[in-house]
């Protein structure tokens, strides 16, 4: 099998690509079906007020406009719900092609990129939502997209950096949660700058911080349901609980700037932070939950601890295998999901964790895998 793979055309990867994907997302639509309940009913609702009214009826739904206008476009055209997670099924196939194309040119032989991409689809916590109207379908199709650009990084040039600020706005405009690569991209570009370039990526990097601000603005200021306070003031471990337990004892600020908001409370009440920080760190990075069946939960843990094996016992030579700032993307895109979810709470169907899948396998797979680390 392994030397069939690798004596495999371009082409016909492609087409391996496509059937394979087409084989698991039948499993998973034949499991599951589609699903248009839950947070996919808003964006839905949201979609048909956008039509009546012609805008979005609350400024942090921007954040979430890409799977909204998806709505909109396929309403508009008669083809309805099916035919947005049509579309965005759709997206799903190219974001893994490229990212296949990608992961391919990465590795000396072919298979192991065959390997990787069945890893992502079979594991269907993280696949299913291509099959949904959640944002996590777009957003995960954008992510795979974002860390492909970034293997295949050559050189800084005009394309380069245009194809860059295309991808991170769509995943800002799909997921709030898309600043979080901010700081990790300017990084990565960081380490391919020279002289004077480095004067203009402080720019740059300040620029990013105030629109991470701005987003957590938006979102903690205009969501009804839920705000900076509520999150600071709640020994919320995961989301989506029926009751949410409010610590009366903790000590707020009312300043209306939501980040001074995080940095008041951690101040000043720094051993409830760590308290619930360490339970939620502990729910984002073992995937494991007391509402789910024991074999649910093997199914879960036993991957990703493999994952985490493989990176821990082999980490100088995944080190030597993957270029630097690559490395650096990776390190802190998972730092600041982490902490992000040890600020406010982890999701109760894991998606923060799910958005890194694709950065922790390839980084494991470097500690098995030869990888053309001169090519990076």
């Amino acid at each position: 099998m392994k030397n069939f793979i690798n004596k495999l055309s371009d082409k016909q990867d492609y087409y391996a690509v496509i059937m394979l994907w087409l084989v698991f997302q039948a499993i998973w639509i034949a499991v599951f079906g589609f699903d248009f309940q839950g947070e996919s009913d808003k964006y839905i609702t949201e979609a048909r007020l956008f039509i009546i009214n012609h805008g979005f009826t609350q400024q942090r739904y921007i954040f979430y406009s890409t799977t909204i206008l998806i709505i909109v476009c396929s309403n508009l055209i008669k083809m309805g719900v099916y035919g947005a997670v049509a579309i965005i099924m759709l997206i799903n196939l190219c974001s893994y092609l490229y990212f296949f194309k990608a992961i391919k040119s990465f590795y000396v032989e072919k298979y192991p990129a065959y390997l990787l991409l069945i890893f992502l689809l079979f594991f269907w916590p993280y696949q299913r939502w291509s099959i949904t109207l959640y944002t996590e379908g777009i957003f995960y199709s954008l992510v795979l997209v974002l860390f492909a650009l970034l293997i295949r990084y050559r050189d800084l040039s005009a394309r380069f950096l245009l194809a860059l600020s295309a991808v991170m706005t769509l995943l800002v405009l799909t997921r709030p949660m898309g600043v979080l690569f901010i700081v990790p991209v300017l990084m990565f570009i960081y380490f391919h700058l020279v002289g004077r370039q480095k004067v203009i990526f402080l720019i740059g990097l300040i620029v990013g911080l105030v629109l991470i601000n701005q987003v957590a603005q938006v979102v903690f200021t205009t969501t009804r349901d839920w705000s900076m306070v509520q999150a600071l003031q709640s020994d919320i471990i995961i989301a989506d609980k029926e009751v949410i337990p409010v610590n009366k004892n903790i000590v707020i600020t009312q300043n209306p700037n939501q980040l001074y908001q995080l940095v008041f409370y951690i101040t000043h009440n720094f051993s409830h932070f760590i308290m619930l920080a360490l339970k939620r760190l502990q729910a984002f990075f073992f995937l494991v939950r007391s509402y789910y069946s024991t074999a649910h939960n093997v199914f879960l843990l036993a991957p990703v601890a493999l994952v985490y094996l493989l990176i821990i016992s082999r980490v100088n030579k995944i080190k030597k295998a993957i270029n630097k700032s690559l490395l650096v993307f990776v390190v802190l895109s998972v730092v600041f999901f982490a902490v992000a979810v040890a600020l406010q709470f982890d999701d109760y169907h894991n998606r923060f964790f799910l958005t890194l899948m694709p950065c922790i396998t390839v980084l494991a797979s470097a500690a098995v895998f030869q990888i053309k680390s001169s090519e990076m």
